[in-house]
């Protein structure tokens, strides 16, 4: 921190520089959207980091050739020259990036530590992540919620009484509280842990998805067999339902159940 422009002073900026004044901007063009780093887990459980963390997304400004950066503290990404770019920050560090194009025609950019190629579809993926913890962190909520209403009414002796939906509704929000809390975020902290992690998380959440999956299934025929509930009670059940289906799509999009290839 102390050593901040230290570089310039030296050297000077390398907006001056004779490479930037030889290849000036021969196009303004709009590089809004979302990066993804290069150096990621692409399948196997692990592959789920990518969503985690690593991305940034670039946002226009009223100049055309300066982009914002959210969530990243104030950088912004300035063109300076022809396929040439400075990534700044607003305690004054800066650093030099090369755009160019990949084989599958992605815009990407090569940074000191990584390459950054361009993945606008890369956003659904990390609703997807964070949703899925957000969800299992509410399930977990709902569950507290649950247990104290139930301690509540067993002291003062007034009966609750479950029915077979609530029961498979609890069930699937203690899968999710599970999985999308402590074993799903376990992933963002630890990172890939080794072999035997893998293989444990997997069949962990091979299970879980089975249960789900069979836990849907029957939830579904019951409640469509069922034509004494309410309408609103219906409507409840059926949204559990798609949760449960949804449950198990999210495990295979993010190939949680495959520990061979991390």
């Amino acid at each position: 921190m102390f050593s901040t422009g230290f570089v310039s002073l030296l050297f000077g900026d390398v907006r001056d520089s004779e490479l930037v004044r030889n290849n000036p901007i021969q196009e303004h063009y709009d590089i809004s959207g979302t990066y993804v780093p290069r150096r990621t887990i692409v399948s196997g459980y692990g592959s789920a980091l990518q969503y985690a963390y690593g991305c940034f997304f670039a946002t226009k400004t009223d100049d055309p050739d300066v982009f914002d950066m959210p969530l990243t503290g104030g950088m912004q990404m300035i063109h300076i020259g022809d396929q040439m770019w400075l990534q700044t920050s607003e305690n004054g560090a800066y650093f030099f990036i090369y755009e160019s194009v990949d084989s599958d025609g992605n815009r990407q950019f090569e940074m000191m530590s990584t390459d950054m190629f361009q993945n606008n579809h890369h956003i659904y993926g990390i609703i997807a992540y964070f949703g899925f913890a957000v969800f299992g962190i509410a399930c977990l909520l709902i569950l507290l919620i649950k247990g104290l209403t139930l301690l509540i009414c067993k002291i003062r002796k007034k009966e609750k009484t479950l029915i077979k939906a609530d029961k498979q509704i609890t069930l699937q929000q203690v899968i999710q509280g599970v999985s999308g809390v402590i074993l799903f975020c376990l992933i963002s902290v630890l990172g890939v842990k080794g072999y035997a992690f893998a293989v444990f998380f997997c069949i962990m959440m091979v299970i879980f998805a089975l249960v789900s999956l069979v836990n849907g299934i029957i939830l579904f025929k019951n409640t469509w067999r069922d034509k004494e509930i309410g309408k609103w009670k219906k409507t409840k059940q059926y949204i559990w339902v798609a949760f449960m289906f949804g449950y198990v799509a999210v495990i295979m999009w993010f190939q949680l159940y495959d520990f061979v290839h991390i």
